[in-house]
């Protein structure tokens, strides 16, 4: 999350995160001195992200402080995309369509009835987040694949993610692979290869998009390898 900012958003920046499942993204873009914003439709989990804040904030000196909004994205970025709001950089992770329920709501994305239905909700709110990016800026998404539980095949999300960015004007410009923690993965992966020929999964595609003429990117983000 660290090396993401630092890469690819400048001091004082404004960061807009449509997926604030979690307090990480937040809480490190304020103590690097970006101004964020996450929107997420469970008031549990905003609620969660403020005191998970407060808590690390009265241990250490953090000025900034990352707003966290309880909506629908959809909805939010509706109505905000038609003021004068932009943003410098979108940096998120969205749910991985049904594999965890998050709420009840029936807007949730993990509550869409279909892979489809899941899709054209999520590809709205990658549109509005994407129309509200500055030129000459930088859009980075966390995913991973997503398998069928009736085929066991991938339904694409991976490559779902890259299409609807491209078709938002996006340049699909870096990608940056997170290797979790392997944990029990090497236990569980002969017994799911000799059953059904799946390779065990511990990674995560960071999609990284730019927005505007490639070739200004020197002018606004400094050199930051200085060769010492």
């Amino acid at each position: 999350c660290e090396i993401m900012y630092k890469w690819f958003s400048n001091d004082g920046d404004y960061i807009l995160d449509p997926f604030a499942g979690g307090s990480v993204r937040g809480i490190v873009a304020a103590s690097l001195g970006r101004n964020y914003k996450g929107i997420d439709l469970s008031e549990t989990q905003v609620k969660a992200n403020q005191e998970q804040y407060l808590d690390v904030c009265s241990r250490y000196n953090i000025e900034n402080i990352p707003y966290w909004v309880n909506s629908d994205s959809e909805d939010y970025l509706k109505k905000e995309v038609y003021t004068d709001m932009s943003y410098d950089m979108v940096f998120t992770c969205p749910p991985y369509y049904n594999l965890e329920k998050y709420t009840k709501d029936e807007n949730d994305l993990s509550n869409m009835p279909t892979y489809k239905d899941f899709i054209r909700k999520y590809a709205q709110i990658l549109r509005y987040a994407s129309m509200m990016l500055d030129d000459n800026r930088f859009f980075v998404i966390v995913v991973s694949e997503i398998r069928n539980p009736e085929t066991g095949a991938y339904y694409g999300f991976v490559p779902d993610t890259i299409q609807i960015l491209r078709e938002c004007g996006l340049n699909y410009y870096n990608e940056v692979i997170l290797e979790n923690n392997i944990g029990s993965l090497p236990i569980r992966a002969p017994k799911y290869f000799d059953q059904s020929r799946k390779v065990g999964r511990h990674h995560q595609n960071i999609l990284c998009f730019y927005k505007g003429d490639t070739k200004k990117i020197s002018e606004r983000y400094k050199k930051f390898f200085k060769g010492d």
